[in-house]
């Protein structure tokens, strides 16, 4: 919400109450409410069971409240955001982490270039001290355990892993001729979108 708040007033449009009517909005974030009894039966089922891809598919079918995914923290943040910056135009919502971001930018790069968007509010955040996030992760065993190490400094013996931090980002995009009617400052110019995130391979979980 702050970073958001910050993108907005840098660009010059927090107080532009017009501006923000028309603005569209795209919103990335992780997952959001979670049912800790469904985690808690996926995972002492798994110990019991060596085909844990169709196990996980089978309680996610059965198990889950069909109204979970209505508290994803993609569409809370984009309420909230639309609630007090009063950015009330088109709104679209990623959930995921790196790829979910990546595709939010893109698409609303592709929709500016399009001519379906004049500007938009375009971001995410990732927040770390979520359970299930630690979770996820420990479950891969990719946390950096024992003491704090830097990055280019870990090992197996440490965890060889991640140490999460919580982070929000946003970006004013805008059609040039837009930006440039209103006298905006134009830090840069996009000619696409890209990431270094691949399709995983069947081997494990790294980028192809």
């Amino acid at each position: 919400m702050f970073s958001a708040g910050l993108a907005l007033d840098d660009a010059g449009l927090k107080d532009n109450a017009e501006a923000c009517a028309s603005m569209d909005m795209i919103v990335a974030a992780g997952g959001g409410e979670r049912d800790i009894k469904v985690d808690s039966l996926i995972v002492d089922e798994a110990l019991k069971r060596n085909d844990r891809d169709v196990l996980l598919n089978e309680k996610l079918t059965t198990e889950l409240r069909p109204t979970l995914f209505l508290a994803q923290l993609s569409n809370l943040m984009a309420g909230n955001i639309s609630i007090v910056h009063k950015v009330t135009g088109s709104s679209r919502t990623f959930m995921g982490e790196e790829a979910a971001g990546i595709s939010a930018i893109e698409t609303a790069y592709h929709r500016i270039k399009a001519g379906q968007s004049t500007h938009s509010l375009v971001g995410g955040a990732f927040v770390a001290e979520r359970a299930d996030i630690l979770l996820l992760v420990e479950g891969i065993q990719a946390h950096a355990t024992g003491e704090w190490h830097p990055l280019w400094s870990r090992s197996n013996e440490n965890g060889g892993g991640m140490i999460m931090g919580s982070v929000g980002a946003f970006l004013v995009l805008e059609q040039r001729e837009y930006a440039e009617a209103r006298g905006a400052h134009i830090y840069a110019t996009i000619d696409g979108v890209e990431g270094d995130r691949g399709r995983a391979t069947r081997a494990g979980s790294k980028s192809a």
